[in-house]
């Protein structure tokens, strides 16, 4: 499915956007993934989902990432490898649609998913940032 975002995809770019940015807000993991699956879905006929793609993608992976999952805690454990999953394909799908001369925006993503210094590759049982949730 392509062409224009509906108004639901809109609506939770911006409010991703804004638990991002807002440091007072609990950010949603599952909210993360949804919209990074819109941006999978839409990346290649919208301006809006190139843009939050570009400027919270990373953000979102480097949240999933700075989570240490304890072993029983398979929920979390299960969006965070569907953020990384969705994230490795939206720059896949970037990267064998840009021509040889532009830049791809998204390589970011990857330097910090194979990143073994994040919190989530640790040994860790202790849980994550309070300020993250699930739902």
């Amino acid at each position: 499915m392509s062409g224009k975002p509906t108004a639901a995809a809109k609506a939770l770019w911006e409010e991703v956007a804004n638990g991002i940015d807002d440091k007072t807000q609990i950010f949603s993991l599952k909210n993360g993934l949804d919209a990074l699956e819109l941006v999978l879905r839409y990346q290649g006929t919208s301006k809006e989902a190139q843009l939050f793609r570009d400027a919270f993608m990373k953000r979102i992976v480097d949240i999933a990432l700075d989570q240490k999952v304890a072993k029983g805690e398979k929920k979390v454990n299960q969006i965070i490898v569907a953020i990384l999953r969705t994230s490795v394909d939206i720059v896949r799908k970037e990267l064998t649609s840009i021509s040889g001369t532009e830049k791809c925006e998204t390589l970011d993503v990857l330097a910090s998913i194979f990143d073994k210094q994040k919190a989530y590759y640790g040994k860790s049982e202790a849980t994550g940032n309070p300020g993250v949730r699930v739902d």
